[in-house]
């Protein structure tokens, strides 16, 4: 969650941001919200060196882990998907990063990240909820050291291609007046 809160954050003034190469660079636009993943790709493979090693500390099998590449690959699809919506947005509203930042504070509380839900109203909600799917996926691989339900991997994909094709719509529908809005 962490690494899907930092990368989308950072996209969403990732065109404003670098205004004067927008304008004055002929350059593939695509390429700001990519580097922000990758950032934040970078800072993860830290993350995940941390969790292995309390992993090993607290004798929890690693095999697990040999999974979380396959999550991850899911995850960044979704994330950069809706790190284009975000920075094509982020031209238009100068204040979006900190309006992203509650939602995303929001959605982390509503989220079963430290907690598990019974079959009631928020279960309901959360089959909304794209990170739902993802956390479950990893929480399945990772901790569970078991496969998941079809549906849940089915779901986490599902979000992620439709995210990713319609971010990448969005994003190439308005770049061509991002340097005209900067």
């Amino acid at each position: 969650f962490n690494f899907f809160s930092r990368t989308t954050a950072q996209a969403s003034s990732a065109v404003l941001s670098r205004g004067v190469f927008v304008r004055n660079i002929k350059m593939p636009l695509e390429a700001l919200p990519v580097s922000k993943l990758f950032n934040s790709i970078f800072s993860h493979l830290f993350e995940l060196l941390i969790l292995g090693g309390v992993m090993l500390y607290f004798g929890v099998s690693l095999v697990g882990l040999l999974f979380y590449p396959l999550v991850f690959l899911i995850l960044c699809f979704f994330v950069l998907g809706v790190s284009f919506i975000l920075a094509s947005v982020g031209v238009y509203v100068g204040d979006l990063e900190n309006a992203w930042r509650v939602f995303v504070r929001i959605l982390w509380f509503g989220t079963p990240i430290f907690y598990s839900l019974s079959k009631g109203a928020l279960y309901k909600a959360n089959l909304f909820n794209p990170m739902f799917y993802l956390i479950s996926l990893g929480r399945e691989f990772v901790v569970y050291g078991r496969l998941p339900e079809l549906w849940v991997l089915g779901g986490a994909a599902g979000f992620a291609i439709a995210f990713f094709l319609v971010g990448i719509l969005v994003f190439r529908k308005f770049k061509s007046k991002f340097p005209e809005n900067v």
